[in-house]
């Protein structure tokens, strides 16, 4: 497999200039450009949209400057904004309209509507300024404040900032009835000013160069008053708020100020304050506790596996050598257990053709997920890299098309249930990302209902990832197969009799539903408490930082499920039963069944209330569950194989 070496280092050498292309500082002298780039807006009640599917003020041109297609996967659509600030000129407060090429339409009946729903389903507005989120450091609690009111945040132990708020400003806020008898509806206030602070540190080797290392913003309602904005006089500290009527046109004075602080924060350590990576933090804490209780639970497993393989194999191994008296009737033999199943144990499984795909598919997968973990622990992919990772794992799958096509067709040839390689290959193509993409299309086609929801990924873009499928994963996969197939089958340790075996009654314990139950629970046990920082940064818009803890928790993963199902095979084998191919699949793959049961947890801590939201909610976890179940399915099937290889090719058969 030496193409596929090469087609990874190749990849390995583009992420190493990506990650030096990253760490490039940026220096800002005097009076530079300071460009605020708009995300988008998000919430924890309903999907995402682009930031101005709300009438904000927008410039012209409108440009996308999407980085990567990992930000279009997570409904990120960077473009630029209206704001025009230069580095270390302050301004008190500045009106919209007063800069140049700039649109700022009049708010109509709907468009005042559109504003009162955000508010009401708590949307953030997110921005970013030199590739750093501007994070909002007021109270969680608040979602706005007037002009001079103090900021809050919180601190660690050693006054180090820690953003409550690192993912944006609130759209609007919103009062409360005065009293249950006036039957009052509340008020709602738009959030129409911006307070920036952007910190910076000075380069100790250009005295007249600087480098940003924080931007922050303090959101206000202002209901401005002729004459009341103006850039060099400060804005009063009493105000009216910006209040906005349902069914009622407006228009919105939007305006902003910007102030800059030297800060003693080292470039390097600029992103600190958003992922809270002191060690004496508690999530740190959390993450070590997982994994010391994965740790455990591959310690148990592992006692059990060496138990199995150091003394009861040994003892049954070095027993006389299995004599058959009559091959028509396997039956007659002296000895009971495992190794009766000789002539039974490697035939073929029902549905041979549909397990070598999906054996194939969960190799292309984990060669993928190891490759990704392994860029990611060597720091090539960072979290400030927005859509990195995924951006990294969409190629590496691409790119990886060559096992799946390789392993699919070497299986099918090992299982000898027919000849039609090409087929097998065109299927091997089609199967997962098949399934994955006609998923993600189906989600996608529902969110676009709704107007402007940036999750939903553009026309174009599909076209685009279809383009790159078609141009570099399909061949690699009909490379693959066409030397998977011209290599000679795996050659099994014993042969196949003509006539299968009787089974006998099984124990309930060892009925096929309850050990494939079973087999999912540990693998589940030892990563579910990682899954739940996994699960707040992808809805939550938290970030995702200890990469190391990540691919420490996947190999825990990949054991688990390896040796739980050998295991279980091992006792399946034990009371005679040869049924083992789809069984040793199943039971490690069905850690995705609680994988799924989790998401359901999840999903009512989240106090989701929109149908849309739900809809993408479990269309998601949907995906990733079937992801998780070809993966971890795959593992505990080649565990099992190569075990079972392994013990049957220790004994000798007359």
């Amino acid at each position: 497999m030496r193409r596929e070496v090469l087609v990874l280092l190749l990849f390995a050498v583009t992420a190493y200039c990506n990650f030096l292309v990253f760490n490039v500082q940026k220096k800002y002298k005097r009076d530079d450009d300071v460009e605020v780039k708009t995300r988008k807006i998000s919430s924890v009640h309903n999907v995402p949209f682009d930031f101005y599917s709300l009438k904000y003020c927008r410039p012209d041109p409108l440009l996308d400057t999407a980085e990567n297609f990992g930000e279009l996967l997570f409904g990120d659509r960077i473009q630029n904004s209206v704001f025009d600030i230069k580095f270390l000129q302050e301004v008190s407060c500045k009106l919209v309209t007063e800069e140049k090429n700039v649109n700022c339409p009049s708010l109509g009946a709907a468009d005042v509507n559109d504003f009162i729903e955000k508010i009401k389903d708590d949307y953030n507005a997110q921005l970013i300024v030199d590739n750093l989120p501007v994070a909002n450091r007021q109270d969680p609690q608040s979602c706005g404040s007037l002009p001079g009111s103090s900021s809050t945040s919180e601190q660690d132990e050693e006054g180090n900032i820690v953003y409550s708020r690192p993912d944006g400003y609130p759209v609007g806020c919103t009062s409360e009835p005065r009293s249950e008898d006036e039957q009052r509806p509340g008020s709602f206030y738009v959030n129409n000013h911006l307070s920036f602070t952007i910190k910076y540190h000075k380069s100790k080797l250009d005295d007249d160069s600087y480098f940003v290392v924080g931007a922050e913003v303090i959101p206000s309602s202002i209901q401005h008053e002729p004459g009341m904005c103006n850039p060099s006089k400060p804005l009063p500290k009493s105000v009216k708020y910006m209040e906005i009527f349902q069914d009622k046109s407006v228009d919105i004075p939007w305006s902003y100020s910007v102030r800059f602080e030297e800060s003693d924060i080292q470039y390097a350590s600029r992103w600190d304050a958003y992922m809270n990576a002191d060690s004496n933090s508690d999530d740190y804490k959390i993450h070590w506790f997982s994994i010391i209780n994965s740790m455990m639970i591959v310690l148990f497993l592992t006692g059990m596996v060496a138990m199995i393989l150091l003394r009861i194999l040994r003892r049954d191994i070095m027993n006389d050598s299995l004599e058959v008296a009559d091959e028509e009737d396997p039956t007659v033999v002296d000895e009971t257990g495992w190794k009766l199943l000789h002539g039974d144990v490697f035939r073929a499984p029902p549905a041979a053709t549909l397990l070598s795909i999906m054996v194939g598919s969960g190799i292309q997968l984990f060669a993928m997920s190891i490759s990704t973990l392994v860029l990611a622990f060597l720091g090539f992919l960072r979290p400030q890299d927005r859509g990195g990772f995924a951006n990294a794992a969409v190629i590496l799958f691409l790119m990886t098309g060559t096992f799946c096509g390789y392993y699919s067709l070497r299986f099918y040839k090992t299982f000898d249930v027919g000849t039609s390689w090409k087929t097998v290959a065109v299927l091997s193509a089609v199967f997962l990302p098949g399934t994955i993409f006609s998923a993600y299309l189906f989600v996608d086609f529902i969110m676009a209902v709704f107007p402007q929801s940036s999750i939903a990924i553009p026309f174009l873009s599909a076209l685009w990832i279809m383009f790159l499928y078609v141009s570099v994963s399909l061949p690699l996969v009909f490379v693959g197969a066409y030397f998977g197939y011209k290599k000679q089958a795996i050659e099994h340790p014993t042969q196949i009799h003509r006539l299968p075996r009787q089974i006998t009654h099984s124990p309930a314990f060892l009925k096929p539903w309850v050990s494939v139950l079973i087999g999912g629970i540990l693998p589940f046990g030892a990563v579910f408490i990682e899954l739940y920082f996994i699960m707040s940064s992808v809805w939550l818009s938290k970030f995702y930082y200890v990469f190391t803890f990540l691919f420490v928790v996947f190999n825990i993963l990949v054991l688990t499920s390896a040796e739980i199902t050998v295991v279980l095979t091992y006792f399946q084998l034990c009371n005679e039963d040869y049924r083992w191919w789809w069984r040793s699949y199943l039971s490690a793959g069905s850690s995705a069944l609680y994988l799924f049961l989790y998401s359901v947890f999840y999903y009512s801590s989240m106090n989701i209330t929109n149908v849309s939201m739900t809809i993408l909610y479990f269309g998601y976890m949907s995906i990733a569950c079937y992801i998780f179940f070809i993966l971890t399915g795959t593992i505990g099937f080649l565990a099992s194989f190569f075990f079972v290889r392994r013990i049957y090719g220790s004994i000798k058969v007359a």
